[in-house]
Formats: C-alpha cells, structure tokens, sequence
C-alpha cells in the first residue's frame, strides 16, 4: 500500500472488518406478524373460509375484537374444526388479553367505526411485532368512518389504507398470487368493497384491490456468503497484524 493511503488505509480495514464480524456474528431473530385488510363485511362466505384458514395456520385460538359483524359463519366455521376457538371479546384490547392468541380479526357492520383508544392500539402493534396476525375487515361510504379506518391502520404501524372508493364488484376473483395465503386458494367471492392501497395486494381486479397484506415486525438478517464470512475474518486477522506492524516500526525507529 502507498505510504500517503496507509493511515486512511488502516481505517478503512478496520471499519470493513467490524462491520462484517457485526454481520457475521448474527443478529435478532425474526419477530414478525401479518396484517391483512379487506374491504368487505362479507369476505366470511363460505367460499373464502380457506383463505381465513391459511391466515390462522398452524394456530388454534382467534379473538375477534368488539363485534362479530357480519362473520358469524366464519366464527361458526373456526368453532367446528378440532382444537380451534373463535371468541368474541367486547371488552378493551389488551396485551394481556391477546397473551396465547394466534389469530385477532377487528371488523364492523357497515358504516360502523373502528375505534380503538391509543393504549389498545400499542397492544395491537405489539401483538404483530410478536409474530402474531391480524385481519381488519370493515368497508363504509361514510368518509368519516373510512378516516377512522385508516388512523387505526396507521396506528398499528400500517402503510396499508382505504382509498375511499367503493366498488360494486360482484363476482370471484380469480388468478390469485401465489402466496401463502392464497395455497389452495382458487378463487376470492367479491360483494361491495372499499379499495385499498399499500402492502401486498392479495385479491386485485381491474376495479382495484379488494385484499391486502405486509408483514409487521423484525425481519432476520441476511446471511451473508461464504466468501463474505471469510473476508470478515481476514480484515478483522489483518487490522490488529498491521497495528504491531506500527508499532514495531515505531521501536526500531527509537533504538
């Protein structure tokens, strides 16, 4: 190395092979939940329970918050199937209360509010940054409520928000992406819904997306090549060599 890019040199070794060893070492495990929005009261049907299906998983336990709405046949689908429960629970939302839970959906009737008090709303996002899931279902005309909708999407750390236009859009949506959400998933039975923008669009037709999803939390880091982890060992072997380097230069300097 030229002696004048030694000194800038040596920094320049020693930043590389702290940040590759902070790389290398590790770090925070994953620690995410998914939030899905739908724009419909009706997306309970019959004919989606196999999406609300892969959204709980291996889970056993749903609560959903306030009111059932208009998905009393899928309560009643989640309470036949072995070992599951789907609870309504009208009192407030709390860490506590969510302890064990897989699953919480919030919904309405329509034109009906989604409100929820700040303190709930931090148990909510800390219910996704812990791996849990959560599915909103509401739709409205009323621009009030769709406002109310989208402050609590954005106070449980959502980018996902209503758009305030509503289709009238009856029919199956097919040609679903392949996610897992949708595995084994053909088609999506469509009523009246509010548009949504953000995350993941899940159910999309030409009119606008009816589902949608982003993942909420702590995502694990990104392993790093093998080569890589060898480049981090040597930079970290060669910074302090250089460094007796110097300093043996710096005795026979003084003899």
């Amino acid at each position: 190395m030229p002696q004048f890019l030694r000194p800038a040199g040596g920094r320049i070794l020693s930043s590389l092979a702290a940040g590759l060893l902070a790389l290398t070492v590790g770090g925070q495990s994953a620690r995410a939940g998914t939030l899905t929005v739908m724009g419909d009261v009706n997306a309970g049907v019959e004919a989606n329970q196999p999406m609300f299906d892969n959204l709980l998983g291996r889970g056993n336990t749903v609560v959903i918050a306030r009111e059932r709405a208009q998905l009393g046949r899928l309560q009643d689908h989640i309470n036949a199937q072995p070992g599951q429960t789907a609870t309504v629970v009208a009192g407030p939302v709390t860490s506590a209360r969510l302890s064990g839970v897989d699953l919480l959906i919030l919904t309405a009737f329509y034109n009906g509010a989604l409100v929820y008090a700040l303190p709930e709303q931090e148990a909510i996002r800390d219910f996704l940054f812990d791996t849990g899931n959560v599915i909103v279902v509401a739709e409205a005309s009323n621009a009030t409520v769709l406002t109310g909708y989208n402050a609590l999407l954005a106070g449980i750390g959502a980018t996902i928000s209503y758009t305030g236009v509503r289709y009238d859009d009856f029919g199956t949506a097919t040609g679903l992406p392949n996610l897992p959400v949708t595995q084994g998933v053909t088609g999506f039975a469509l009523n009246r819904y509010n548009g949504l923008s953000g995350g993941t669009a899940v159910v999309q037709t030409v009119l606008g997306t009816a589902v949608a999803q982003q993942r909420l939390g702590i995502t694990a880091p990104v392993p790093l090549p093998p080569t890589l982890l060898g480049l981090g060992g040597a930079l970290a072997l060669l910074w302090p060599l250089g460094w007796f380097r110097r300093i043996g230069g710096t005795m026979r300097g003084k003899r």
